[in-house]
């Protein structure tokens, strides 16, 4: 008698178990594409201070970007820039020589 009350015991509780369901709120979501179409830079101008580059200052267009980032050197870090408008201003405190190019990100 004992085997067949082991045997029904799983299935009287694995019944709620098997047939409880949640509910899920409603939520929006979706997936979407745009075009990138860049900013360009223009009118950058270097503060050098002996042998060191102290600041790079350039304009982006269209002026609408909230975050600006440059290096000089792939291996340097990035340096967070102030943005007014189209004009951003960024410290860089980079030796001349290190100095390999103007890396700029931008996101509006």
């Amino acid at each position: 008698m004992r085997l067949p009350l082991l045997l029904a015991l799983p299935v009287l509780f694995a019944g709620p178990a098997l047939t409880a369901s949640g509910s899920v709120p409603p939520t929006t979501s979706g997936l979407g594409s745009a075009a990138i179409s860049g900013y360009e830079v223009s009118s950058i101008h270097y503060e050098l201070a002996d042998e060191t580059i102290d600041a790079v200052t350039f304009e982006l267009e269209p002026a609408d970007a909230r975050t600006v980032k440059v290096r000089l050197a792939p291996a340097a870090a990035w340096t967070t820039c102030a943005v007014a408008g189209a004009s951003v201003s960024c410290p860089v405190a980079t030796s001349i020589s290190a100095a390999t190019a103007l890396e700029v990100v931008a996101a509006g």
